[in-house]
C-alpha cells in the first residue's frame, strides 16, 4: 500500500518541468506567465499558502530557465505582482519565526533560484531589456523585511550590478534602495 508523503522541491520542480508546455509560441508563454501573477492565488486556503507560493515559484523558475525574453518579462512581471500581494500575515506564515536557517526557508520557498536567476538575468549584456523589471522584483522582496533579512546579500549583489551597470535612471535608483539595505 503506498503512503502519502509530501512532496520535496525536487519532486515538485520535476512535476512542474512536466506541466511546462515549451510546445506553446512565445505570446501564448508571455500571457499565461503574466496571468499567473494577476491570478495568484485563484483560490486562497489557509493551510496551503507555503505549497501553493512555493510550486508558483518553482514553475515561474523554471520558465526563467526555457522561456524567451518576452516571457522572461512577464515572469519578472508576475514575481513582482505575487510579491505586492502577498500581506504581513501571509508573509509570517511564509516565513515563520524558528530555527530554521535562513537558506533552508529561500530554497524551501524556490527564492534562491528565483534570485539566482535574477541575477543572472541582470548580469547580462544581452537581457539588458529586462533590467528594469529585475529592479521591480527586488522592490517587491523589499517590501518585506522578512524577506530581506533572509536574502540581504543576494539582494545587495543585485542592486550593485544594477547601479554599475544599469541606465542613468536606473543606476540612480538601484544606488538609492541599496543606501536604504
Amino acid at each position: 500500500m503506498l503512503a502519502f508523503r509530501p512532496l520535496n522541491v525536487m519532486e515538485k520542480h520535476l512535476r512542474h518541468q512536466k506541466a511546462f508546455n515549451s510546445e506553446l509560441n512565445d505570446s501564448d508563454q508571455e500571457l499565461g506567465l503574466a496571468a499567473v501573477g494577476v491570478m495568484w492565488p485563484v483560490t486562497w486556503r489557509k493551510d496551503d499558502l507555503v505549497t501553493r507560493f512555493a510550486s508558483t515559484m518553482a514553475l515561474l523558475n523554471l520558465a526563467l530557465t526555457r522561456s524567451a525574453k518576452r516571457a522572461h518579462a512577464a515572469t519578472l512581471a508576475s514575481v513582482a505582482a505575487i510579491l505586492a500581494k502577498l500581506s504581513a500575515d501571509q508573509i509570517a506564515k511564509l516565513i515563520p519565526s524558528g530555527d530554521k536557517k535562513a537558506t533552508g526557508v529561500l530554497l524551501e520557498l524556490g527564492l534562491h533560484d528565483f534570485l539566482t536567476h535574477l541575477k543572472r538575468i541582470v548580469e547580462s549584456p544581452k537581457l539588458e531589456s529586462l533590467r528594469e523589471h529585475g529592479f521591480g522584483c527586488v522592490v517587491a522582496i523589499m517590501q518585506h523585511p522578512k524577506f530581506v533579512v533572509l536574502c540581504r546579500d543576494q539582494l545587495s549583489q543585485i542592486l550593485q550590478i544594477l547601479s554599475k551597470d544599469g541606465s542613468s535612471s536606473l543606476s540612480d535608483r538601484a544606488t538609492e534602495l541599496q543606501k536604504s539595505l
